[in-house]
């Protein structure tokens, strides 16, 4: 029994050392990029590199701050963050609703860790937002008008419109929305409530397409005759 409960301890001790090992190289990165940022020009070519600066150069924050806005990039990336992390517990909230909780989890593990998603997620901003409303407008739908959940039809319509408003490639989903409404049996049994939601988001988008277009022949009715 006493050596079972050592054996344990060990494994345990041992499992902590490696996570703080881990720990200590995913933090590292980090730690570096706070101290060159507070360096100065000429400390940067130090050789051996020193991980706590000195002096420490707290101006190059503010001289940053002048150059580029900084404070809107930092608010773009926690904004594209937590997109990405609620985009990640709705995959999983909408698999729940015809699968069991290991496929669920799968499913937004393989989303999570998807390499696409990663890349999009950073090289087009809204690309997270706008797979965010897409992933929740399905769910909604599904709870709305496949399960027949009354409760879910004004989220639905909300989260359609604003997919709409971030970027008008979220009209896919409402094609597969209606593709899902008419191949499904309780879908069709609903299609007039499926109609009238579809109709009441694309009308709340409206005003905005309207506005583009307008704004799209604005600089044609601006050019000098020739």
């Amino acid at each position: 029994m006493r050596e079972r409960l050592a054996h344990a301890r060990l494994g345990r001790a041992a499992l902590y050392l490696v996570l703080l090992a881990g720990a200590g190289v995913m933090l590292f990165p980090f730690l570096w990029m706070v101290s060159t940022s507070l360096t100065d020009d000429f400390s940067l070519f130090r050789t051996p590199p020193r991980l706590v600066p000195s002096p420490v150069e707290d101006e190059n924050y503010s001289r940053v701050a002048e150059l580029m806005p900084i404070w809107r990039f930092v608010a773009n990336s926690f904004g594209v963050a937590i997109a990405s992390t609620l985009l990640v517990w709705v995959t999983y909230r909408f698999a729940r609703l015809f699968a069991a909780r290991r496929p669920a989890t799968i499913a937004a593990a393989l989303l999570a860790f998807s390499p696409f998603q990663l890349m999009y997620a950073q090289e087009a901003r809204t690309y997270a937002l706008v797979a965010l409303w897409i992933v929740a407008g399905q769910y909604f739908f599904a709870r709305a008008i496949l399960l027949d959940r009354p409760r879910a039809f004004a989220p639905w319509i909300a989260v359609s419109a604003l997919g709409l408003y971030t970027q008008s490639i979220a009209v896919l989903g409402l094609v597969a929305q209606a593709a899902f409404a008419l191949a499904n049996a309780a879908g069709r049994r609903n299609l007039g409530r499926f109609l009238l939601g579809q109709g009441i988001a694309l009308a709340l988008f409206l005003p905005w397409l309207l506005t583009g277009l307008s704004g799209l022949d604005a600089p044609a009715a601006q050019e000098p005759p020739k």
